[in-house]
């Protein structure tokens, strides 16, 4: 199953997929590629939320800067554990900073898609 995931992620253009799927879902939708540090997400999660734009292309500092401050250390933790290949899913209850500087309560969840030649963790897909 992976493997097919990762040819559709591959051949269409990420951000295509989120916006045909975004407005089906309350959720906000991304695409974290991990080995370039980029990351696309819903445009309704760029009204929401502290960030810049929906495609960041230095995400794990512009992401940092939208997360509550006391959760930013638990994150950045766990982000390492899946770019070393130590984590396969993210399933973490933290805050997020919204747009007029109030804290909200998310649960974030993805899925680790694996580089099919060498296995390195790729993408990080979820809600």
């Amino acid at each position: 199953m992976s493997m097919d995931v990762y040819k559709v992620i591959k051949e269409i253009d990420t951000q295509n997929v989120i916006e045909i799927i975004d407005p089906c879902m309350d959720d906000f939708l991304y695409i974290f590629d991990l080995q370039k540090n980029t990351m696309k997400i819903s445009q309704s999660a760029v009204g929401r939320f502290l960030i810049p734009d929906r495609i960041l292309n230095n995400a794990s500092d512009e992401i940092l800067h939208a997360i509550y401050e006391e959760d930013r250390a638990m994150l950045a933790k766990h982000m390492r554990s899946i770019t070393e290949g130590k984590e396969k899913i993210h399933n973490l209850h933290y805050r997020w900073m919204g747009k007029n500087h109030e804290t909200i309560w998310i649960n974030c969840r993805g899925r680790v898609l694996s580089d099919p030649e060498d296995g390195s963790p790729r993408y990080l897909v979820g809600c």
